[in-house]
């Protein structure tokens, strides 16, 4: 047998082909004689894969590196969600791993099977609840517990103001627990035979409070005078008041001779002593000590000299003023001079604007001239001529576009209150007509000039009174006609029906109509009815007491009424006129008309008798 090529990767081994036992005679690392390494491949011509070479992993849930130790998984690198370590005993949570930090927390954090070990806080008994506690008392827990302290040494659990630390007081107590008490705090007081506050400093005592007789004060110069002690005032009498060692210091007065006794001394001439000698007074501001009208408070006045010795000449009394260049009493505030009196060329003004025009000076009279001639600050205020804008040329001009000028400029007048300046037709004063438009300027709208039209709802051309509105042309359905007595029915036309019989009293005339009790007369048509009147003739001085009537009777094809004779009445001054109310015409034939009476009273003089109309 030719058994060249037998072993191709020379790794000792003959392959397959060749009866061999090398599974890959390719690959010199794969032979029978290999060790199997984790390669996803047969290394040892074994049959298997990765046999013996894998690693066991662990089950990692929370990925915190650490994996359950009953959940695992054969491979060759670390599945995803697996771990090489085990003995997680919570793998829920992240924080909990074998290789945790134990924290206090009622939680194995470190899978150790002891739960907060050596993470809990030593807490001592605080009984009075001062934040210390007692050493020989503690507890093991996380958090303090109720009636405990994180700290320890309290020498009083009874006292919340015991404890170590705390500010020593002097109360014969223990206060900061250092076996000593009032340590530091005691006061020295000193022997006060005067009770003058101040003791001998040769004669102490500690104490946390003053015993009888003593003073926290030493110093005390005399312990037999309650009047001589250290910060005593001084006083001009012979003794060391205040334990300075010396006598009077401080005490004695200096007075200055006054010799023009203005009450100011001279400074140059002083005298220590316990009273003011003759002569002599505690002020030394005195400037001029001959002069009883100069001293210091004097009234300054111009004259040269120091009045008030303040070492200043006539000042605040001075007057400025002002250069006068114009010779119009007001000056220039830019020059001045102050002195006693007015300099030539100067005034007392300083409010000239213009100091090289007579003409212009503060009260001058303003022109319309660009210049401010009163020096107010303000050119030509008050002088200017507000013009209109007149766009239409109508002669009046637009309130909201204005100008204020010396004179007038082309498209202005000067009269404003035009409400359209784009219509020449509309401006004040112009005539209103009925057109919808406020023609002359005064906010209202056709004024006067709307006709009043009425409701002609039954269409016969007559409208109803008590159905009108006013506008410049009738709206549909409505004319200018207010005679219809009865808008619902054609057949009620004025002309031919007086469905309410009326009469007035004309006072002082000769003639005077009132309607009577209508009765009914039959004619050819009984469609319509009319209105008879009655004539009541004005009685004469020769007549009293008759009144003849005479009947009007409009013109009906139906049913005349005629009056009823009239008969006398006596009623003091005042003649009452019946009225005959119809409340409606009946079309019906022979019906007759209600009718009722009012009775109105009229001035109508006849002497000593009243003429009336009967009863209806």
């Amino acid at each position: 047998m030719d058994l060249s090529g037998a072993d191709a990767d020379s790794d000792g081994y003959y392959g397959t082909a060749f009866y061999g036992t090398d599974c890959n005679d390719t690959n010199a690392s794969i032979n029978p004689g290999a060790a199997e390494l984790c390669n996803s491949l047969d290394d040892n011509c074994a049959g298997k894969i990765d046999e013996g070479a894998q690693t066991t992993f662990y089950k990692d849930s929370d990925g915190d590196g650490d994996g359950q130790a009953g959940a695992t998984a054969l491979a060759c690198s670390v599945p995803s969600g697996y771990a090489a370590n085990s003995g997680d005993c919570n793998d829920a949570n992240a924080a909990i791993n074998p290789g945790a930090k134990e924290a206090c927390n009622s939680i194995d954090d470190n899978c150790d099977g002891t739960i907060d070990e050596g993470a809990q806080t030593t807490f001592y008994k605080d009984g009075d609840g001062d934040g210390y506690g007692q050493t020989g008392t503690t507890t093991l827990a996380c958090i303090v517990p109720s009636g405990y302290a994180a700290k320890s040494g309290d020498c009083n659990a009874a006292d919340t103001a015991v404890y170590p630390g705390a500010l020593e007081a002097c109360d014969s107590k223990d206060n900061n627990c250092d076996g000593l008490t009032d340590e530091g705090v005691q006061t020295t007081f000193y022997r006060d035979a005067d009770g003058d506050g101040y003791g001998v400093g040769t004669v102490t005592r500690l104490a946390c409070t003053a015993p009888t007789g003593y003073a926290s004060e030493s110093g005390d110069c005399d312990d037999s005078d309650p009047a001589a002690f250290p910060d005593a005032t001084e006083t001009c009498n012979g003794k060391d008041d205040n334990c300075n060692g010396a006598i009077d210091d401080n005490a004695k007065t200096t007075f200055y001779a006054d010799s023009d006794g203005d009450g100011y001394g001279d400074s140059v001439r002083p005298a220590d002593a316990c009273a003011a000698p003759t002569g002599y007074v505690t002020d030394n501001s005195d400037c001029n000590d001959a002069d009883r009208n100069t001293h210091p408070g004097a009234l300054e006045v111009c004259d040269g000299r120091d009045n008030n010795c303040d070492a200043t000449i006539d000042e605040g009394v001075q007057t400025t003023y002002y250069q006068d260049a114009d010779g119009d009493t007001y000056g220039n505030a830019a020059v001045t001079k102050s002195g006693c009196e007015r300099p030539v060329g100067y005034a007392a003004s300083s409010a000239d604007c213009d100091d090289t025009s007579a003409s212009i000076h503060p009260g001058a009279t303003e022109s319309c001239n660009s210049i401010d001639d009163n020096c107010d600050g303000q050119t030509d205020d008050g002088v200017k001529t507000r013009f209109y804008a007149d766009t239409d040329d109508d002669g009046y001009g637009d309130d909201q576009n204005t100008i204020d000028s010396c004179s007038r400029l082309q498209g202005y007048v000067s009269v404003g209150g035009d409400c359209n300046d784009q219509a020449s037709a509309i401006y004040p004063g112009a005539p209103e007509t009925c057109d919808g438009l406020d023609e002359d300027c005064d906010g209202q709208i056709d004024e006067d000039v709307q006709t009043t039209f009425y409701a002609d709802s039954d269409g016969d051309n007559y409208g109803d009174p008590q159905n009108a509105m006013q506008g410049c042309q009738p709206p549909e359905g409505y004319l200018d006609s207010d005679t219809d007595c009865n808008d619902t029915a054609r057949t009620s036309i004025p002309e031919l029906l007086m469905c309410a019989a009326t009469a007035s009293i004309k006072t002082a005339t000769a003639t005077t109509w009132a309607a009577t009790r209508p009765i009914r007369t039959e004619t050819a048509s009984r469609r319509h009815k009319a209105t008879a009147m009655t004539q009541i003739l004005r009685p004469t001085r020769t007549h009293p007491r008759r009144a003849t009537a005479k009947t009007m009777t409009a013109t009906a094809r139906s049913t005349i009424w005629t009056p009823t004779p009239m008969v006398r009445s006596r009623w003091p001054a005042e003649v009452p006129t019946a009225m005959t109310r119809m409340p409606g015409c009946s079309p019906v034939r022979k019906s007759n008309a209600m009718a009722s009476t009012t009775t109105a009273m009229g001035r109508w003089m006849i002497g000593t008798s009243i003429w009336t109309a009967t009863s209806m």
